[in-house]
């Protein structure tokens, strides 16, 4: 009987501590490209975006050297701390080439309401999109919000996290990163 319990237990699978960190596209990788409409075209400038057109080798833009792309919820605590970070940073780094994207993941046409009106509130003028069936999510590995990807000029992914939280500093270590690629 103790056989047979000890040779279950070996047989049961374990997991390790990286389980645990969800996965993200690698740094030295090129995105996957998307076209999406913005959900506040006259705040951000913009109706639409390409990804291939805006940074890396097909860019009709030049003067874009950093590109940060932001998974957001208006549920995720975190994400309300990040994203109003990178709307102010792409204003006031603009002139040396960086500009940020942020992808919405609530579902549905709820979800698209409720990003609608939070984007508002925050007065975002950073392109925001909606995923509301989470395709560009999965497609990014984005399995824990806010995950953030920072690509740059040649199109290739230069820093990649998931998780922000300003008690550790996560606003500096970021901006310090930013200002590293420009």
């Amino acid at each position: 009987m103790i056989r047979s319990v000890l040779f279950a237990l070996l047989l049961v699978p374990t997991t390790g501590v990286a389980a645990d960190k969800p996965e993200l596209l690698a740094v030295g990788t090129e995105p996957p490209s998307f076209t999406l409409r913005t959900l506040n075209p006259k705040e951000s400038g913009l109706r639409r975006a390409v990804l291939r057109r805006t940074i890396g080798k097909r860019s009709k833009d030049k003067s874009i050297k950093l590109l940060a792309i932001s998974f957001y919820a208006t549920w995720c605590v975190s994400c309300q701390d990040e994203v109003p970070l990178l709307d102010k940073w792409a204003g006031q780094l603009k002139s040396q080439g960086f500009a940020a994207f942020v992808v919405g993941t609530d579902k549905g046409t709820d979800g698209k309401n409720k990003l609608k009106k939070r984007i508002a509130e925050m007065g975002l003028t950073v392109p925001v999109f909606h995923d509301g069936m989470n395709v560009l999510m999965r497609r990014y590995k984005a399995a824990a919000l806010p995950t953030l990807y920072l690509v740059d000029q040649s199109g290739a992914i230069v820093y990649a996290k998931s998780g922000f939280s300003l008690k550790k500093g996560d606003d500096k270590k970021l901006l310090t990163t930013i200002r590293k690629y420009l």
